[in-house]
């Protein structure tokens, strides 16, 4: 499982030199401990050879560089979802996502690469899964890729091994704007994982009082996780107490939920948030 010439070449965004070894019928799929060439064109350049060999003088190619070297050896006959082996066993379009090549995810997607395959990867701040572009994109909050995979038939409330969506994961790193885009694509607001935590709770325990009111206002409803615990006791234990004895997002979500009973004419459910809040 040694690097070949066309692991070099592809790293580095080589087109020309990626021509000339597949057209003398180099391996187009051969496997490093680190993957195939295609992945090595979408990871390539000096950060990824530091982290494999350290400090290496080379020159890595930009993202119209590894896109145009992904582009040549798919058409050289890549499969597009070949994994790498032994380690992450990661894909290209994981890898592209990973990485915020939207580019190239637009030029694997072209290629029919599988949007909803689960990937088995530590990718996510050392929490090791199996889950889908999705989940990782939305977790990195990057509204463009997400849009693009949503285009590509991501299936919205696809779950992780762990059971959370790409809603949980978007709530609890506070990415609004992914999931409002992920509510207009109807994803279930109350979604549990293996946990029985929604994206309310997520959001919620993580302190992300705009996804909070998002949430309230898509429908959201605070129950009970399978420890016992609602949005509004994590949101107790995340943040410091007002005045009132309430934190930012109590008020966040009592707040959402009076200008929500406001508009629909509740003057009951009003006058008693009111009292709560002490409104004056």
């Amino acid at each position: 499982m040694g690097l070949s010439p066309l692991h070099y070449a592809a790293s580095m965004g080589h087109s020309r030199v990626i021509k000339v070894l597949l057209d003398a019928n180099a391996e187009v799929d051969k496997q490093h401990i680190n993957g195939t060439p295609l992945l090595f064109a979408i990871n390539g350049g000096p950060e990824y050879w530091r982290e494999l060999y350290g400090e290496i003088k080379l020159n890595g190619g930009g993202r119209e560089t590894r896109e145009r070297a992904v582009e040549i050896l798919l058409e050289g006959g890549a499969e597009v979802d070949k994994p790498s082996e032994p380690l992450s066993r990661t894909t290209a379009l994981f890898a592209a996502v990973e990485r915020g090549l939207d580019n190239v995810v637009d030029v694997l997607l072209k290629s029919n690469a599988n949007v909803n395959l689960d990937v088995e990867t530590l990718a996510l701040d050392s929490y090791s899964f199996r889950g889908t572009a999705l989940h990782l994109a939305s977790k990195k909050g990057n509204f463009r890729i997400v849009e693009m995979l949503l285009g590509g038939n991501a299936v919205v409330d696809k779950q992780d091994s762990k059971g959370r969506t790409a809603l949980s994961w978007a709530a609890s790193s506070g990415h609004g704007r992914v999931v409002e885009r992920l509510l207009e694509a109807k994803a279930d607001v109350e979604n549990r994982d293996q946990n029985g935590r929604t994206a309310l709770h997520w959001a919620a325990a993580n302190g992300k009082s705009r996804v909070v009111e998002i949430l309230v206002r898509a429908g959201a409803v605070d129950s009970q996780t399978n420890e016992g615990k609602t949005a509004l006791q994590m949101a107790r234990e995340k943040g410091q107490e007002t005045n009132e004895g309430k934190t930012s997002l109590e008020m966040a979500m009592m707040g959402t939920s009076l200008q929500m009973a406001r508009e629909k004419g509740q003057d009951a459910v009003v006058e008693i948030l009111q009292k709560s809040m002490i409104v004056e």
